[in-house]
């Protein structure tokens, strides 16, 4: 019972919860718009990567400014600012160029760096002191979105006017901004983010952090960012080729679900190690399938990319969750991860900009996406090997400064 004069703690509004769903949608909408994007504006690869690019770099920008105004307690402004920035840069989409949907992007991608980091700081404080439960309901709402990111586009391309729909997801977000400026208060109580400097100070494990987080959140991206692209040209009919996309985000969803249960069982390290092993089993089978159409094969292609698609998104579900809880080794649920080590947005951001636009880059320079699975699959390995080392650095730098 909180003692008198102090709120009790409560978990996300319905507001919040609703704001990330639609973030959820919106983080993991440009990759099922790949092709309507190919075929309007008769894209390359390499020029669909830059989607991602923008995305992933104006998410940084809003994530950079959201440090700068957290401090001050600055909640509200943030979360109705970034919920504006979503229904303006979704609704943009349907204009008819190149140059204004990859603005749209940009804008949409600086106001989930907005909602973002400021909705699980947000739930942090306010189920404070044991925040895990509802930093957990809140970003299975984000996965929520995640999922139906592909049937939104499902619904779009089945319209005589695309746009009309994302237009419509805009104004939506239009009324969670609404509903979040009257439902949480105007300002908040201040505080300090930990300084960069010291948390480099702290461990001497930050670089091989700053790459496990470069590499996750890159391979997460090409896999969950180009899987409907590739579906769509396996030929599949009909909406059959945004299935694999809805696939890839309920396997990361249902894995992250039902991996407290399997950790009463497995050491986290190990069912991680265990997990990025099924992953890249189904990056592996990808460029299987990819191989055999290069060599003449009839697979079924449908059922194929379908599985390996779920088996990526399950494989992910519980490896960055253990990437996530190397930055407070011991108690990962005391302090929000993202504004323990506020630099290490800075890879997570580049990672996603970064290995999305050369699976694309390689995929049009060998005329075909058979080689640049080679980006997911490296990204994979590094990851696989670097978990471990990482996990021994963190446990000696928290072993020493308990001694010290």
């Amino acid at each position: 019972m909180p003692a008198a004069g102090t709120a009790a703690p409560r978990g996300p509004s319905g507001a919040l919860l609703a704001a990330f769903v639609l973030a959820g949608v919106a983080t993991t909408l440009a990759g099922p718009l790949l092709p309507w994007f190919a075929a309007r504006w008769g894209l390359q690869d390499r020029q669909l990567g830059a989607f991602f690019v923008v995305q992933f770099l104006a998410s940084l920008g809003g994530v950079l400014l959201s440090g700068l105004l957290l401090p001050r307690g600055r909640f509200r402004l943030l979360l109705v600012s970034g919920l504006l920035l979503l229904a303006g840069g979704v609704s943009a989409l349907a204009l008819d160029t190149m140059a204004v949907a990859l603005g749209a992007v940009g804008c949409y991608g600086l106001g989930l760096g907005l909602v973002i980091p400021t909705g699980n700081l947000l739930t942090a404080r306010q189920a404070a002191p044991d925040s895990a439960a509802a930093l957990n309901l809140l970003n299975f709402a984000w996965g929520v979105g995640a999922v139906a990111s592909s049937g939104l586009v499902a619904l779009a391309l089945r319209q005589p006017h695309p746009g009309a729909v994302l237009v419509a997801f805009g104004g939506a977000c239009g009324l969670a901004a609404a509903a979040a400026w009257a439902g949480h208060p105007a300002g908040g109580a201040t505080f300090d983010l930990p300084s960069p400097r010291r948390a480099r100070r702290r461990s001497g494990a930050w670089l091989a952090l700053a790459l496990l987080f470069f590499l996750y959140v890159g391979v997460e991206n090409v896999i969950g960012g180009w899987i409907a692209a590739l579906a769509r040209r396996m030929g599949l009919g009909g909406a059959l080729w945004l299935l694999p996309a809805a696939l890839f985000w309920a396997g990361l969803l249902g894995g992250r679900v039902t991996a407290p249960l399997v950790l009463r069982r497995i050491p986290s390290l190990r069912l991680a190690r265990w997990a990025m092993a099924l992953a890249l089993g189904g990056m592996a089978a990808l460029a299987g399938l990819f191989a055999a159409r290069a060599a003449g094969g009839r697979a079924s292609s449908a059922l194929w990319i379908d599985a390996s698609a779920f088996l990526c998104g399950a494989g992910l579900s519980v490896v960055f969750p253990e990437i996530v809880s190397l930055l407070s080794p011991g108690r990962p649920e005391a302090r929000p991860p993202a504004m323990a080590e506020p630099l290490l947005f800075v890879p997570a951001a580049l990672g996603g900009a970064v290995l999305p636009w050369l699976f694309g880059a390689i995929s049009q320079q060998t005329g075909g996406p058979l080689v640049a699975l080679v980006v997911p699959i490296a990204g994979g390995l590094g990851i696989f090997f670097a978990l471990p080392a990482c996990a021994r650095r963190r446990r000696a730098a928290a072993a020493a400064a308990a001694g010290g």
